[in-house]
């Protein structure tokens, strides 16, 4: 596997989710893919499915900009915004109607033209900040 094949399964991978299309993502994945950063545990892809599911009910015009791709190894690094309006209720958050636009960083790992495991870090703190879930510092 090249650098830059693995670098296009996950620029299909965040192009699917972009367009909302879960079952089309998952064509890119792995039968037995992990899932780090979606809840207190990782998730396989059911579990990733009903939270990524979750977050786009609540959010129903998210989009998901990449900046750019970078990769090593059997590794592909996305930096990209979780940009969405809270028209529908967030893990018990009625909703807000208020937009947020929070960055984040999504790392793959790619293996036999699939991902296997993926990481999420995004600034959560920041999207209930702007929801207006919790009070932003004075």
């Amino acid at each position: 596997m090249s650098l830059e094949s693995n670098k296009t399964i996950v620029r299909n991978v965040m192009e699917r989710l972009d367009a909302r299309d879960i079952d089309g993502l998952l064509t890119h994945v792995a039968p037995n893919a992990v899932w780090h950063g979606f809840a207190p545990v990782p998730l396989d892809n059911a579990g990733y499915r009903q939270a990524i599911g979750m977050f786009l009910d609540a959010f129903p015009d998210s989009r998901f900009p990449v900046s750019e791709y970078i990769a090593e190894g059997d590794k592909v690094a996305a930096p990209h915004q979780l940009r969405g309006t809270q028209n529908g209720a967030f893990q018990d958050i009625p909703p807000s109607g208020k937009s947020a636009i929070v960055d984040a960083i999504a790392l793959f790992r790619v293996e036999n033209d699939k991902v296997v495991e993926t990481w999420l870090s995004a600034d959560l703190l920041g999207m209930l900040m702007q929801i207006g879930a919790i009070p932003a510092p004075a």
